[in-house]
């Protein structure tokens, strides 16, 4: 996918997701970066997604905008944090290992 899909994508599935969840006003932005897919500064309420996530696929695309707004209310990677994805997406770990894999 290219990185002007990349965006239109993120654009869509943010903002919806956002508001499915009852979190308006959380920013965005993309960005290249090494060794994450996205980073949540919960305090600021902005997410940025990285660039690679061009060659994933729409659904892992989503995961990583749900994990980065699930980190809104559960900051670290706990249990409650593992309950909330388990809600929002049952198949997020499904996607994390081909996010992994790639």
């Amino acid at each position: 996918m290219e990185i002007a899909r990349l965006q239109t994508l993120l654009g869509e599935l943010h903002s919806q997701w956002a508001a499915r969840l009852g979190e308006p006003g959380v920013t965005w932005k993309l960005r290249r970066m090494k060794t994450r897919w996205g980073v949540c500064n919960y305090a600021k309420r902005h997410v940025t997604y990285a660039v690679m996530l061009a060659g994933a696929s729409r659904e892992c695309v989503e995961y990583v905008v749900v994990h980065e707004l699930t980190h809104l209310k559960a900051h670290g990677h706990g249990a409650r944090f593992k309950s909330l994805m388990d809600e929002r997406l049952p198949d997020w770990r499904d996607c994390r290992r081909s996010l992994k894999s790639m």
